[in-house]
């Protein structure tokens, strides 16, 4: 199975958007600089700036592919035996790793190949729940 999908989800900003990153960061900018902070008025505004110029970013697009040893991200290849299950949900999937400090590694897809990529991964891994990370809940929550 072979198919191509955007590096993340682009949401467009509006400018009301803009307009809170920007309030939020003068607010705390105006608290760095009562407590006269000038460190942490320097991190807020590169915060900021990068905040501004990540949420303009475009998505790439990646290809993936399974196939009977494992998993294919663009040329990078994770074999079958990496894995100790997999969970899946309605556009993307979800590989939990065998080595103890990795992240679970997370895979895009279309909504309807669901059905055929849950059965292609059993005949590979278990199945688990899954869980969505705070860190999802927050992405999603703020647009990114």
């Amino acid at each position: 199975m072979k198919w191509s999908f955007p590096e993340f989800e682009y949401k467009e900003k509006s400018n009301t958007w803009f307009l809170s990153v920007i309030i939020v960061a003068a607010v705390v900018g105006l608290l760095a600089l009562w407590q006269t902070n000038f460190l942490f008025l320097v991190f807020t505004a590169v915060a900021v700036l990068m905040i501004i110029i990540w949420s303009q970013k475009k998505p790439k697009m990646i290809n993936f592919e399974l196939s009977e040893d494992g998993l294919w991200i663009e040329k990078v290849f994770y074999s079958y035996n990496k894995f100790s299950a997999f969970a899946i949900k309605p556009g993307s999937m979800l590989f939990e790793q065998k080595e103890r400090f990795r992240p679970h590694l997370t895979v895009s897809f279309d909504r309807k190949d669901m059905d055929s990529i849950r059965k292609h991964l059993l005949d590979f891994l278990p199945e688990m729940e899954y869980h969505e990370s705070l860190i999802d809940v927050f992405r999603g929550f703020f647009g990114f």
